[in-house]
């Protein structure tokens, strides 16, 4: 009974595949890269943090099943991180460079704008931070190979080519390792197993390249 429940729904969708239209693509555009802090108390410990102003590029291909909605899979490099002063008055950026592969269902709210949800799969290429024209790989405290979150957006159709979009992209793993500790200025430890996790703002250009 279950080999042919599963025959059955992969039947629907291969066919629903073969009739429905599909398209392929490149985007690039700028990221607005920041962290969040979980687990850590910042009365303690003084992380000042600000936005970092990155980038993104890649392909994509999208599938439409209805009028209205479509399955978008993206394969993209995603420059992420953050900046911060530390104890110096200098910046130090901390940069996180990611392959980053978006799953997203986008819905059709009118004739030209879809909203778009869905999962993103990142994996950590280096990590590295710049300083004073120096730069330094950080790759043995930033270790978490990977990254597991959310998206959701914007996307605005130009024309049939060209494609507007925003997406805010929400870090659900942290990209520190399991036992890292904050201390405080005096050695006293202030947080057990902090968490640091990527927040990011995309905004996208897209550029349809064939439909089939």
């Amino acid at each position: 009974m279950k080999k042919i429940l599963i025959i059955s729904i992969l039947s629907i969708f291969l066919y629903q595949a073969a009739f429905s239209q599909m398209a392929f693509g490149v985007k690039a555009g700028a990221n607005l890269t920041n962290i969040g802090l979980t687990n850590i108390d910042e009365d303690e410990f003084s992380f000042e943090r600000d936005i970092r102003l990155s980038y993104h590029l890649g392909v994509f291909s999208s599938l439409d099943f209805t009028k209205k909605t479509a399955v978008v899979a993206e394969i993209l490099y995603s420059s992420k991180g953050f900046s911060t002063t530390g104890n110096s008055a200098d910046k130090t950026k901390i940069n996180f460079h990611y392959i980053a592969l978006p799953v997203l269902l986008n819905y059709k709210i009118k004739d030209r704008l879809n909203f778009e949800v869905g999962p993103e799969l990142d994996y950590l290429v280096s990590a590295r931070s710049k300083h004073d024209g120096q730069s330094a790989d950080i790759g043995f405290i930033y270790r978490k190979k990977f990254d597991l979150g959310l998206d959701a957006g914007l996307k605005y159709s130009v024309d049939e080519k060209v494609n507007l979009g925003i997406r805010y992209n929400y870090g659900l793993l942290s990209v520190w390792g399991n036992d890292i500790i904050v201390t405080n200025e005096q050695g006293y430890i202030v947080d057990s197993n902090p968490k640091i996790q990527n927040r990011v703002i995309q905004a996208s250009i897209v550029y349809i390249l064939n439909k089939m």
